[in-house]
């Protein structure tokens, strides 16, 4: 079982590099693009991103919400009259994502001690349950919002190669 889930991925395509690359530019929007409006309905492409040469990297739009997003790197290149991707999908660690995993474990930490120091009779083995199961549940919590946005960028990225019939 993976903590941490990074995907490499390789496919094989008989379309040419610049057809591959083209159908990549479509399915995605520039970063110089990228729109923090609240009510944005439409959205073009699955993607923000650019394109440099025969390497791209995508992360997936989502509009007015927190999350680890991942983002996918990749490379394109020419085998054998054929059109190699690889590609690899991690998680992204914003500072924003740091800073708020810093700030949960924080603020468990402080009502640990708070609730330690105030204590006044009993033992204390409830509060270190307690404390043990709110780092647990963080932990777990962050874990599955990471391997679901990690699949959830495989299924949109597999989604654009079959529909245009790249692979």
């Amino acid at each position: 079982m993976k903590i941490i889930p990074i995907e490499n991925i390789e496919l094989i395509s008989k379309l040419s590099t610049n057809e591959v690359l083209s159908i990549i530019q479509e399915s995605i929007r520039s970063k110089k693009n990228e729109s923090y409006e609240l009510y944005k309905k439409q959205i073009e492409g699955y993607f923000i991103g650019t394109i440099k040469g025969n390497s791209f990297e995508l992360k997936r739009v989502l509009n007015n919400r927190f999350s680890l997003l991942p983002e996918a790197k990749g490379n394109i290149s020419n085998e054998n009259n054929r059109t190699k991707i690889e590609l690899v999908i991690k998680p992204n660690y914003h500072i924003k994502n740091i800073l708020f995993l810093l700030l949960f474990v924080f603020v468990i930490g402080l009502i640990f001690i708070l609730s330690t120091i105030f204590k006044q009779e009993g033992n204390l083995q409830i509060e270190n349950l307690a404390f043990l199961l709110a780092i647990g549940i963080g932990i777990i919590i962050i874990i599955r919002n990471i391997k679901i946005e990690n699949k959830e960028m495989k299924t949109k990225l597999m989604k654009v190669f079959k529909r245009k019939n790249v692979c």
